[in-house]
């Protein structure tokens, strides 16, 4: 157990008022055990934009952790789950899922407990029957809010996983030819990270294909993953890897072929546009001041009209950690300031409409003074 970041934590109820704090199985329970033999699935949409609790597991969580406000936490897990436990030192019980609030009920001190997302269902159910009048709070957020400003051991894990994708990023170039399919280039991002270090993969690894002038080159990822590579298609890519308990995230694009010069200085734009907010940024500065200096740089070149816009809002990038998406996202809806110690990712994207879709992605640290890059990998390298 962090006593530290428990301590904190314990703070901010009494701050909200409320007697307890209870987790599922999730990044945050990772975070106050602080335990790397503790692993658990992790979900790329969790953390989206707008977090919502169907973007988070609905089933019965196999450990729950309770965090009352003047007492000692207490974790609840099945015969085969506290097993992954066996280095936390907090007070365990073992239990089946039918009888985790016959565990609980003793330590549950108060009519006012917050909940995270993950397992919500699962979570209140156990709060009810234990008391059927208790309030239930969302305390998501308690722990995301210590999670946002990484610690020194936090950041040498994700320097070290940083330089592995950008190792593994000149590998994977090294095995695109003609005929490879994304999956399967998928696969080979999955097999070097086993290789070197990685416990697993933050996400399934994204290298979408859009050929250009090809039938499917109108709608951004059209071109089916099982599909052989062919001459004159651009691919971008997006994959993380996990290690000691957290991930990485990460972006380039390359085309296979001779691209057109109109694609070329596409990417330069975009290359130019991500570095010119990385080297702006300043602790203090407004997050959301962000996405014009990104369309500055862009129409700069004349390519702001080709940035791609997943939602109205704009999301160029995210906060990670344990989990690959972390708030506060990158967009121009959030209105919190950069802070030393944040890792964020920067990924604008380009769509040129039967031409080419291409990203970048890069995470960065937060420091005192401004913003350093943590992924390197060449940022001229481009046709293959």
């Amino acid at each position: 157990m962090h006593k530290k970041r428990v301590s904190r934590l314990k703070e901010i109820l009494r701050k909200e008022k409320v007697d307890g704090a209870l987790y599922g199985v999730s990044g945050n329970m990772f975070y106050l055990l602080d335990d790397l033999g503790f692993n658990f699935q992790r979900t790329a949409e969790t953390g989206g934009v707008n977090a919502k609790p169907e973007d988070f597991f609905y089933n019965k969580s196999d450990a729950i952790l309770y965090v009352p406000v003047d007492n000692d936490p207490v974790l609840i897990a099945t015969p085969e789950r506290i097993k992954s436990f066996e280095k936390t030192d907090v007070e365990k019980k073992v239990s089946y899922f039918d009888r985790f609030q016959r565990h609980l009920h003793s330590h549950i001190d108060g009519e006012r407990v917050a909940v995270g997302l993950s397992s919500k269902a699962h979570l209140e159910r156990v709060l009810k029957e234990i008391n059927p009048d208790i309030d239930i709070v969302l305390g998501e957020e308690y722990v995301e809010s210590l999670r946002t400003i990484k610690d020194e051991q936090e950041i040498a894990v994700l320097k070290k996983l940083a330089e592995l994708t950008d190792f593994a990023m000149g590998e994977v170039v090294k095995g695109i030819e003609e005929g490879i399919s994304q999956y399967e280039i998928g696969d080979l991002i999955a097999e070097i990270g086993r290789e070197h270090g990685a416990s697993e993969i933050a996400f399934f690894p994204n290298a979408v294909f859009t050929q250009t002038e090809h039938p499917t080159s109108h709608e951004r990822g059209a071109y089916k993953k099982h599909w052989p590579l062919e001459k004159n298609t651009a691919i971008a890519f997006d994959y993380g890897y996990v290690m000691n308990g957290y991930c990485s995230d990460f972006g380039r694009s390359f085309y296979f072929g001779k691209a057109t010069d109109r694609i070329k200085s596409a990417y330069k734009a975009l290359q130019a546009a991500q570095l010119k907010v990385i080297e702006t940024i300043k602790p203090g500065d407004k997050i959301n001041s962000y996405l014009q200096i990104l369309l500055d740089e862009l129409g700069r070149h004349g390519f702001s009209e080709n940035l791609f816009k997943h939602a109205e809002n704009v999301p160029m990038g995210h906060q990670i950690g344990i989990n690959v998406h972390e708030h506060p996202w990158i967009n121009k809806d959030v209105d919190q300031v950069f802070v030393p110690g944040m890792v964020m990712c920067i990924e604008p994207k380009l769509w040129l409409p039967g031409e080419c879709y291409i990203r970048v992605e890069d995470m960065i640290l937060i420091n005192e003074t401004g913003a350093e890059s943590l992924t390197k990998f060449s940022r001229t390298m481009f046709e293959l």
